[in-house]
């Protein structure tokens, strides 16, 4: 996901996270927002090293 995914239409932000974009409530809209402007220019909110995996998903448990 990119800044680029996170539509904004003034009272709505809704995140492409898949075909559609997905509205979310307020709280979390502002949350979200916040996050992205966080972000140095052209970083992508998410990253994946393949698809359905997650970067804790390769390391052991203490």
């Amino acid at each position: 996901m990119t800044a680029d995914d996170v539509l904004r239409d003034g009272s709505h932000v809704a995140p492409r996270l898949g075909d559609l974009p997905t509205p979310v409530p307020e709280p979390v809209a502002d949350l979200l927002l916040d996050c992205l402007q966080t972000l140095p220019a052209n970083t992508p909110a998410i990253t994946r090293t393949r698809p359905g995996s997650s970067p804790a998903a390769g390391r052991a448990s203490p």
